[in-house]
Protein backbone atom coordinates (compact mmCIF):
# COMPACT_ATOMS: atom_id res chain seq x y z
CA UNK A 1 0.00 0.00 0.00
CA UNK A 2 3.00 2.15 1.10
CA UNK A 3 4.86 2.04 -2.39
CA UNK A 4 0.88 2.72 -4.55
CA UNK A 5 0.60 6.09 -2.28
CA UNK A 6 4.08 7.18 -2.79
CA UNK A 7 3.70 6.53 -6.67
CA UNK A 8 0.16 8.15 -6.62
CA UNK A 9 1.74 10.88 -4.89
CA UNK A 10 4.23 11.57 -7.44
CA UNK A 11 1.56 11.18 -10.08
CA UNK A 12 -0.32 14.04 -8.61
CA UNK A 13 2.65 16.35 -8.23
CA UNK A 14 3.42 15.64 -12.51
CA UNK A 15 -0.10 16.22 -12.72
CA UNK A 16 -0.41 19.48 -10.70
CA UNK A 17 2.47 20.67 -12.61
CA UNK A 18 1.47 19.81 -15.72
CA UNK A 19 -1.85 22.04 -14.98
CA UNK A 20 0.16 25.07 -13.88
CA UNK A 21 2.18 24.47 -17.31
CA UNK A 22 -1.11 24.90 -18.65
CA UNK A 23 -2.16 27.74 -16.98
CA UNK A 24 1.07 29.76 -18.08
CA UNK A 25 0.15 29.30 -21.46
Amino acid sequence: MSVISEITAKDLEAIEQLREAVRDH
